[in-house]
């Protein structure tokens, strides 16, 4: 959870104080959006890495290092793949990570395609400030999910 500063700061983030500094919030937004987007793959590599090391007999450093650089360089829908083998998932817990990856893929490979003509022309910058608002708010929030469900999954985790 945010503490009280947390929430100023990400409160004043969404405040633009004139036109001018609109593509400055649209850019800063865009990477606090990406920034909890790979907050929520790196919670994933981390789930991932005890039931990666304790399939592996003998385990070395070497091995270690393997494992971990492969889960590393895996794309976020890999992940969510290894990670529905590894835990007991419910339907729900399915589905959120699902539009986790969904949103994702829309943020890195989409958003700017969809809308970056318009902002090179200077339309629309104000509405697409609003859309990347709730996309940093949904990608925090999925961070915080991803955070709070690790331990738990991990508790109950199945081999």
């Amino acid at each position: 959870m945010l503490n009280e500063e947390e929430k100023i700061k990400l409160q004043d983030l969404f405040k633009s104080s004139n036109k001018k500094d609109h593509f400055k919030d649209l850019y800063f937004l865009y990477g606090i959006a990406v920034h909890y987007a790979c907050n929520i793959e790196y919670g994933l590599y981390l789930m991932l890495l005890g039931p990666a090391w304790n399939s592996v007999n003998d385990l070395d450093e070497k091995k270690v290092d393997e494992i971990s650089s492969k889960l590393a360089d895996m794309t976020l829908g890999a992940l969510i793949d290894k990670i529905k083998r590894f835990y007991k998932l419910d339907i729900k817990q399915i589905r959120y990570l699902n539009k986790i990856r969904i949103r994702r893929n829309y943020l890195i490979h989409h958003f700017w395609g969809e809308y970056g003509v318009a902002v090179n022309r200077g339309h629309n910058v104000e509405r697409l400030i609003i859309k990347l608002r709730k996309i940093t708010i949904f990608f925090h929030q999925a961070a915080e999910w991803i955070e709070f469900s690790k331990a738990s999954l991990i508790k109950s985790k199945r081999v």
